[in-house]
């Protein structure tokens, strides 16, 4: 059987959550029945290149979208899609902008064209706003992480959720991990608060700084680890040069074993200002963690009866619910709410993907 060529377009590839599923994908795809390619533009991390190389998948550099000359981005992309070399082109992104990309394939002779919507809304409305009519003219089918991340880009269209599959059985609380971690952090004693994202306006650290004033006044044994980096990590620096409590404050940086971080932690906050799902929250729910989300973040992140869902306008009550030491036994989570966890599990996501590449490119 004639393999079906893929090409996965991603405008970057730091280390965030749209890389981490698109390489997620690629593992557990059947790679003598799909030829994968990622087209993806600067910076791009090192983890995912020397992924790519271990599980058979080509990753092209291109010139970063981002800043810089997107021309150039454009330009190395028109070059290298075409329908005779790719059957599929697979968009990844948030918005009408990913417009181009799909007009590119379609001059290119690329029949099968998918936009893939990552999250609620984007940084440049207005350009989304202008090309809306035409992205929905130009791509033939439409996938989204959660019903309301399809609904901003899709309108009332047909769009298929296709979940943000993951390795579940990784993040099982691990109590090893824990010890490990938190002797490595002189925190062994302690009260962590974690979170993990991008440093970014969309990840919202400022709130996240300013709420631990209170609670580490209240809680002389709290800290705040924050796991990541993005390009507001200075300016989020500067914040917390300046805090009151920066002491207690950990920047532990990008890292690939962001499991172990979890069993280390004791609650998982994310008070961010828009989300397509959260898959952090997934992750921490599964380590058994209590968390704390913003109420801007889709209810289908909610896989456990350890999360709730607060206002952004109260900080008093994150305050109140984080200084909280809910009791709750991390080992029996994961059998506990297995079968809304197993609705993530890659393996089972990447055969339903499977089965629509080969519908469509059947039709």
């Amino acid at each position: 059987m004639e393999k079906i060529k893929i090409a996965y377009i991603a405008k970057e590839m730091p280390i965030n959550g749209i890389s981490t599923v698109i390489l997620n994908y690629c593992r557990n795809l059947d790679k003598d029945k799909f030829d994968i390619t990622i087209f993806s533009g600067e910076p791009i991390d090192k983890y995912y290149i020397e992924e790519c190389k271990k599980i058979n998948v080509n990753i092209e550099k291109m010139p970063p979208k981002r800043g810089g000359n997107p021309l150039k981005y454009y330009n190395y992309l028109f070059k290298k899609i075409t329908g005779k070399n790719f059957d599929i082109v697979h968009v990844h992104g948030n918005s009408a902008t990913i417009t181009i990309e799909m007009i590119m394939a379609f001059f290119r002779g690329i029949k099968i064209r998918i936009a893939h919507c990552h999250n609620t809304t984007c940084d440049k409305l207005r350009i989304h706003k202008v090309l809306k009519p035409i992205f929905k003219r130009i791509y033939t089918y439409g996938f989204a992480c959660s019903e309301d991340a399809g609904k901003w880009l899709f309108g009332e269209r047909d769009f298929k959720i296709l979940p943000n599959g993951f390795d579940t059985q990784k993040f099982i609380f691990n109590l090893e991990s824990r010890n490990r971690i938190r002797k490595e952090l002189k925190l062994e004693n302690k009260y962590i608060i974690g979170h993990v994202g991008m440093f970014n306006k969309q990840k919202n650290h400022e709130f996240l700084l300013e709420i631990f004033k209170d609670i580490a006044k209240e809680n002389s044994d709290a800290y705040l680890l924050l796991v990541g980096n993005g390009p507001d990590y200075q300016i989020i620096n500067e914040i917390i040069v300046n805090h009151e409590f920066r002491e207690r404050i950990i920047c532990y940086g990008e890292c690939s074993n962001v499991y172990d971080l979890y069993s280390a932690m004791d609650i998982f906050v994310l008070p961010s200002k828009h989300e397509g799902l959260g898959i952090v929250l997934l992750e921490a729910q599964i380590n058994g963690l209590k968390c704390l989300a913003s109420n801007v973040v889709p209810i289908e992140s909610k896989i456990s009866d350890n999360i709730k869902f607060l206002s952004l306008e109260d900080k008093n009550i994150w305050v109140e619910e984080i200084l909280k030491k809910d009791q709750n036994d991390r080992n029996k989570n994961y059998v506990k709410n297995i079968e809304k966890i197993q609705y993530y599990d890659i393996r089972k996501n990447a055969e339903e993907l499977a089965n629509i590449y080969k519908n469509l490119y059947n039709k």
